[in-house]
């Protein structure tokens, strides 16, 4: 008979401990609170974040309920991400003053774009703009309208080249990071593209321009991360997350977990050397793996988060935390390999055509890629349909 493996959430998890070790995180939690609460709660930690918080400003929209549920259906609110962004920035020092968060009911079409056009005249020079947005996503003809609260035929919701129209009407002094976890979201980022350099914009999306996005806070959890300074946000381990860390730690994760391409554009006028956060250290060489549960197939990919005496602490990916269970290493296994190794030589498409590349990282279900004669800057993660093997009759360039 196969061996059972029970999953233990957090709050079970001292009964699995022996008597010796109870007692140690007795004191340690005596000594520590600050460090378990950390590692327990696994709450955004203080004072991690490098921008300055008096030239931050913030504008989310966050919708997981319509008023046309017919056409619109609901999100789960239990643990929402959205809300947890907002109290980021707010633990951080960013003035209230600096901070616009439309919720579900009050975010109308009306609503959202008054109080854009106003939040858009109040950052002053040398400034950092950061704008998000999470629930539905649609094409309207040449156009993507983030679908507010009272969306219908006729109100068709917040315009993405409205939008961006806006930023790039102001953002010549001060730069901008417009962020959506949606459908069809990547048009932000092609509106981006069409900028010119005077403007100091860039977007990062959950999918591509015509790709559907899933319910689950993946994305939005993966930019979570990289603002907190986890460990596994920290590519180059030089104990700071940087924004190109935070680009290549959300195209990972929505690669491997949802199988969605990422997309993230800047235009020249935009710096890319802003550092975000400061990097916990890892406690154990393991935190950050991503691994499934042995003989349970059917959960999502995890990430181990934490570590305690034997134990490690898994995190489903875009899940709620309180679905979080530590296990022993003998009840897990590594992330699914992949029929591509590490230094490969192959093909893979971008914008319709086939480039030569070569594999740098593989992980789960997706590839980190190098272009054979393009600088490192175009390297990235990308899903399995757009890698091939050599040999393919492809137009490569």
């Amino acid at each position: 008979m196969a061996e059972q493996i029970s999953l233990y959430p957090v709050s079970d998890f001292m009964s699995r401990l022996p008597f010796v070790d109870r007692k140690l995180m007795l004191l340690v939690g005596l000594c520590g609170v600050l460090l378990l609460v950390h590692v327990m709660a696994h709450r955004p930690p203080p004072q991690v974040l490098l921008l300055n918080p008096a030239k931050t400003w913030v504008f989310v929209v966050g919708i997981l309920e319509w008023q046309d549920q017919k056409s619109f259906p609901s999100f789960p609110k239990d643990e929402r991400r959205d809300a947890d962004l907002v109290d980021f920035f707010s633990h951080q020092g960013v003035p209230s003053d600096h901070i616009v968060y439309l919720q579900d009911q009050v975010a109308t079409t009306e609503v959202i774009e008054t109080e854009f056009e106003q939040f858009l005249t109040r950052p002053a020079p040398g400034d950092f703009v950061f704008v998000y947005y999470c629930g539905h996503g649609r094409r309207d003809g040449q156009d993507v309208r983030l679908i507010s609260y009272d969306t219908t035929q006729s109100n068709k919701g917040w315009s993405v080249h409205g939008l961006i129209e806006a930023v790039g009407k102001h953002a010549t002094e001060w730069q901008a990071l417009v962020t959506a976890d949606c459908c069809d979201s990547g048009s932000i980022v092609k509106e981006i593209e069409k900028l010119n350099s005077k403007i100091a914009i860039a977007g990062l999306t959950s999918t591509t321009e015509t790709g559907n996005s899933t319910e689950n806070w993946t994305f939005s959890e993966a930019l979570l991360d990289a603002l907190c300074g986890e460990c596994w946000a920290d590519v180059d381990g030089n104990k700071v997350v940087s924004l190109p860390e935070l680009v290549q730690t959300v195209q990972k994760v929505m690669v491997l977990a949802e199988g969605q391409e990422a997309l993230f554009a800047a235009t020249a006028k935009f710096s890319m050397g802003i550092n975000l956060a400061t990097a916990f250290p890892k406690s154990t060489s393991r935190i950050g793996d991503f691994v499934s549960v042995k003989q349970k197939k059917i959960l999502p990919l995890a990430r181990i988060t934490a570590s305690s005496g034997s134990f490690l602490r898994l995190h489903f990916l875009g899940k709620a935390r309180k679905l979080d269970v530590w296990l022993d290493p003998a009840e897990i296994d590594p992330a699914p390999e992949q029929p591509y190794r590490v230094g490969q030589n192959v093909l893979v498409e971008w914008q319709g055509s086939w480039y030569a590349a070569s594999v740098l990282k593989v992980a789960g279900n997706g590839f980190f890629i190098h272009y054979t004669g393009y600088s490192v800057e175009w390297d990235e993660w990308i899903p399995p349909r757009r890698i091939r093997p050599i040999g393919e009759p492809l137009n490569i360039r």
